[in-house]
């Protein structure tokens, strides 16, 4: 597929990539962050709060650092995303031992930090694909090469469920975890350095003010677009959010050891999904996948916090079924309501919003969780967002060309 790439320099962007990638996702400490995070700060309120203050970082820096990507380069966005995720971890790891600051001072600038090299690689990442492939004229390849990028994300999450589960078993600490975390992104730091620039940006963004204000007013004033990104902000914000708890219900119902082999599981069935979501799209149609997925994700999410027992993590493997058609199928669906003038410019700004939405549940799932329970916490924020199911029936409904897949 990309031998035939003349520069072989600059084809080998897609490996270096596709490494960058791996090594990035292969945070040791993520099955059990809530877990360190809680024993920390002492609550889950501030524990949530990391991730919240950390939503807020990226919502800050999204739009800047977008600009800087498409005047100073790809490549210094992505070193600069790679080193702020190196000391994010350096900050987090100093949590437990530093007494210049307090932990949770540390925790909250490791998720500042964090913030911001997402916000780095937002876009910029998928860009450098991108334009490396538009200047071979092989643009038709981006969604196997996307793929393959997400695919080996999704490797490097299940990893290192293993190697956390393999490090407790034999009784490393959550600090030391998290201090081992730096040995791959100090591999990631070192991949992006290799990257080759693109010769050329082929997108670029003039009047940039001027542009994001007018997608501003097609959001408000444009019926499809505002039902929209009501549903995506509300999904994305109790998603990301319960996504980032669950490993503290997880810990109620199984040995805390155990815990990160649920997220080993949980990114393996993903992983295995995402890989034949198309042909399953495809067989059955893009709006049925994605109802349906959305409907059995939340039915078996609930069931398994009502039974909150042993076997309530299996539920969720199950739910990470749905996840993947569904986000597969929505992101092919949402598509069609944006035109193709303002399609990157709609797409930020609901990212945006949805980071804020995210920072706010956070705080409300720590609230719960210390008032009432994790399973409860979880329960309330998956009822707070089952109205997006009703909301993307009626915005996608007559998308008939859609819907039938034709042109």
């Amino acid at each position: 597929m990309l031998h035939a790439l003349t520069n072989p320099r600059l084809r080998h962007n897609i490996e270096i990539m596709n490494l960058n990638w791996l090594f990035g996702a292969l945070r040791f400490f993520q099955p059990v962050s809530i877990l360190y995070f809680e024993q920390i700060t002492g609550n889950f309120t501030a524990a949530m709060g990391v991730f919240s203050f950390s939503c807020l970082s990226q919502l800050i820096w999204e739009v800047p650092l977008g600009v800087f990507s498409d005047k100073c380069g790809r490549k210094t966005v992505l070193i600069l995303g790679c080193v702020m995720q190196f000391l994010a971890v350096v900050s987090y790891a100093l949590a437990g031992i530093s007494s210049i600051w307090e932990g949770w001072a540390w925790l909250y600038l490791g998720g500042a930090l964090f913030g911001f090299s997402d916000a780095c690689f937002s876009g910029t990442t998928h860009a450098i694909l991108y334009e490396t492939l538009a200047y071979y004229k092989k643009t038709n390849l981006i969604p196997q090469i996307i793929g393959r990028n997400y695919g080996m994300g999704q490797a490097g999450l299940a990893a290192s469920g293993l190697v956390c589960a393999s490090l407790l078993w034999f009784g490393f600490d959550y600090q030391s975890i998290v201090f081992l975390t730096l040995i791959p992104l100090f591999f990631c730091v070192l991949s992006s350095a290799l990257v080759m620039e693109p010769p050329t940006h082929i997108i670029k963004e003039h009047h940039i003010m001027t542009h994001t204000v007018d997608a501003l007013k097609t959001m408000m004033t444009d019926k499809n677009i505002r039902l929209l990104a009501m549903a995506e902000i509300l999904k994305d914000g109790t998603g990301n959010t319960a996504n980032s708890f669950m490993p503290q219900f997880i810990s109620q119902v199984w040995p805390t050891w155990v815990v990160p082999l649920y997220r080993f599981g949980q990114n393996c069935t993903g992983a295995i999904v995402f890989w034949q979501a198309g042909k399953i799209i495809d067989r059955f149609n893009p709006f049925r996948v994605f109802i349906s997925s959305e409907i059995s994700g939340k039915f078996f999410s609930l069931l398994a916090y009502i039974l909150g027992s042993a076997i309530s993590p299996f539920f969720l493997f199950l739910n990470q079924i749905g996840y993947a058609l569904g986000t597969t199928s929505n992101d092919g669906l949402k598509q069609a309501n944006f035109t193709n003038h303002q399609r990157a410019t709609l797409s930020s700004l609901m990212a945006f919003a949805s980071s804020l939405s995210t920072a706010i549940f956070a705080l409300l799932m720590g609230f719960l969780a210390d008032s009432l329970s994790p399973a409860w916490a979880l329960g309330t924020i998956l009822m707070i967002g089952t109205p997006t199911v009703w909301i993307y029936r009626n915005l996608y409904l007559n998308h008939k060309a859609v819907i039938s897949g034709s042109e």
